[in-house]
């Protein structure tokens, strides 16, 4: 981030489906600077209808959709409060293509040089909004810090898994977990 540059996140207030609204809002409060949101597949489901206001009023937005084909941060709150997993799966939606039908321009990407090229094509873009449906691995959207709580319901959410599928849940790797805690 330059001195010049700004940016809002919803993080811990439980807001799902704000970044595509702010983005908006954004591109209207600051007409003269480029605009970017990133969106999880889940929560940009939520408001993807304001993707046609915004080629309605021909908004020069970069909208990254992190597609994982789940509600993950969903998935991790029933987790930690020791729940198993309910309703959390969502189809493929391929995004790019509503973009496309929507007015806009879709790209879809599956590794790092194609999110490179079609984030460089979107700069160029001004006038209409620009979505880049982007498939990510689907790791656990662990927090900051894991406080006592949130431990104890992971244990809880273990020993119901392990009980339930006779196997332990599929964790991210090591390295991400610890630095959590450090």
């Amino acid at each position: 981030m330059g001195p010049q540059q700004k940016y809002t996140i919803s993080s811990w207030l439980g807001t799902m489906g704000c970044a595509l609204p702010g983005a908006i809002a954004a591109s209207q409060a600051y007409p003269d600077r480029q605009v970017i949101s990133i969106n999880g597949d889940g929560a940009f489901a939520m408001v993807m209808e304001d993707f046609v206001t915004a080629v309605k009023y021909k908004m020069p937005l970069i909208n990254i959709v992190l597609n994982n084909r789940k509600l993950a941060f969903i998935q991790y709150e029933q987790q930690s409060a020791g729940q198993l997993n309910y309703a959390i799966d969502l189809e493929d939606m391929d995004y790019a293509k509503f973009a496309d039908a929507a007015g806009g321009i879709g790209y879809t990407v599956t590794n790092k040089q194609e999110f490179a090229a079609a984030l460089k094509k979107a700069y160029k873009v001004k006038d209409r909004p620009v979505l880049i449906n982007t498939y990510v691995a689907d790791d656990a959207p662990l927090p900051g810090q894991i406080v006592s709580s949130e431990a104890k319901g992971y244990t809880k959410f273990g020993t119901q898994y392990l009980a339930k599928k006779r196997r332990m849940p599929k964790l991210p790797p090591i390295k991400d977990i610890m630095r959590h805690f450090f």
